[in-house]
């Protein structure tokens, strides 16, 4: 029968190694075998089978690797684990090395693998400008690392701190070979976000591009192809009501919120809120003062040169001789255009399709005719209806002292001159005085060809 063998180690030496990232990770052990009796196992080739457990004794191998053929010379032997079967424990916790001779039983007691193996965590940082290998993951408070840098931190905790020393200088940058993105701090409260050769900058939300910079500068939140400086594209759901955007204000109640545009003269418009909601806008000064030029109320009344606009359009001009509200038709055809129209139906019988009033003339009406050989009329009145009584134009003068005149009318300059025509029944209730005046009658004797006129002085 085949005599029994009893071996036990009496030296060990680990170290390991990282030799590059296409040779596997390995760690070399050295060892010298003796028999039972203490003495040297004679020279030759054994064969031994390396196991490690997380435990001292018992347990499951997590790795098992044989070399059938080892030379031993002089007791000593030599290995290197990991060239068959690669190391790909995380050695992150406590491991033991059992080794095996042959077919006897397991030596006893298992190695405790101590610091050097677990150096492989570092994934083989080497040289002065601490270089990682160019493949795998890298994981900071993770075990399974799914990126090529993935850290995990606890609630409440930073998950990335980059500082510097200095105040010039450093900063993050992504790069692809030959180009890529930069991001890059480039003082001490400053950071640049650059993206090298034709390629936007892309920011995505839930896994859908919201935000992108054009390599041309044009910033577009949801376009991919913004033409201008800053576009927005919003497509709403149906019954949309929700604003595209929101500018507010963070302060006080009281606190004014506006939006400037300037120009290169440092000159700009300040449009925005109020104190009191109304929106505003102001020119090169802050609005929600009495300078506004421009108000609307949150009753919807619009103010010009007024902050507290009386009307729906309240018009207001403090700088004298110019206008307060002009309208004007510049169309250049044939057709009666309007320069203002104004209109107010309430009810039969009531509304004011213009109310006027002024220091010298309530309505001052003008007709440009030019070249025109047709009529042209200052002032027109029309009054239309059914029932009741019509005033095409009606005129009203009062007051105490002085002189009144309800309708005053007045022409010069033509071949024939009228200061009052009228076409139809003229009633006068009251003293009609006149200076003179003449009458112009059909002719009694020939009606059909001839006028009869009769002119008289008044004395």
């Amino acid at each position: 029968m085949k005599s029994k063998r009893t071996f036990f180690l009496l030296m060990v030496l680990l170290c390991v190694t990282w030799a590059s990232a296409q040779i596997p990770l390995t760690m070399n052990y050295q060892g010298v075998l003796r028999d039972g009796s203490g003495n040297l196992v004679a020279d030759g080739d054994y064969s031994l089978a390396f196991n490690i457990y997380n435990v001292s004794s018992g347990g499951s191998s997590l790795w098992t690797e044989t070399h059938s053929v080892v030379p031993v010379s002089n007791g000593v032997f030599s290995v290197v684990l990991g060239n068959t079967t690669p190391l790909s424990l995380p050695f992150d916790i406590q491991y033991y090395l059992g080794i095996t001779v042959a077919a006897d039983p397991e030596l006893s007691p298992r190695t405790v693998l101590t610091s050097s193996p677990y150096s492989v965590r570092s994934l083989g940082v080497s040289g002065s400008n601490n270089v990682f290998p160019p493949s795998g993951n890298v994981g900071i408070g993770t075990v399974n690392p799914g990126a090529v840098l993935n850290t995990v931190g606890p609630d409440g905790s930073d998950l990335l701190l980059l500082e510097r020393s200095g105040v010039t200088g450093g900063g993050l940058r992504f790069q692809y070979q030959g180009g890529g993105h930069t991001i890059s701090s480039l003082d001490a409260g400053g950071i640049q976000l650059d993206a090298l050769g034709f390629n936007p900058i892309k920011f995505f939300t839930d896994g859908s591009e919201r935000m992108r910079i054009a390599p041309g500068g044009n910033v577009g939140i949801g376009t991919t192809t913004p033409v201008w400086p800053f576009e927005v594209s919003y497509n709403p759901p149906t019954n949309n009501i929700n604003p595209v955007a929101l500018f507010r204000t963070s302060g006080a109640t009281t606190s004014a919120g506006a939006i400037r545009f300037q120009n290169t003269n440092n000159n700009g418009w300040n449009i925005g809120i109020t104190t009191g909601d109304a929106f505003a806008i102001n020119y090169n000064l802050n609005i929600s003062q009495a300078s506004d030029l421009l108000r609307i109320t949150t009753a919807g009344n619009i103010g010009i040169g007024t902050t507290i606009p009386g009307a729906k359009l309240d018009a207001q001009n403090l700088l004298g001789g110019s206008t307060g509200i002009s309208g004007q038709n510049t169309f250049s055809g044939q057709s009666d255009g309007r320069g203002v129209y104004g209109r107010a139906v309430n009810a039969d019988g009531f509304g004011y399709g213009g109310f006027f009033e002024g220091g010298w003339y309530g309505v001052l009406g003008s007709a440009l005719a030019g070249a025109y050989t047709g009529s042209g009329t200052g002032v027109y009145g029309s009054a239309s209806g059914t029932a009741g009584i019509r005033y095409g134009v009606f005129g009203t003068a009062s007051g105490s002292g002085g002189t009144k005149y309800g309708v005053y009318g007045t022409a010069s300059g033509g071949t024939t001159n009228y200061a009052g025509y009228f076409s139809g029944d003229v009633y006068v209730t009251g003293f009609m005085s006149k200076g003179g005046g003449a009458l112009k009658i059909d002719h009694p004797l020939d009606p059909q060809n001839k006028y009869l006129v009769h002119s008289f002085v008044e004395s």
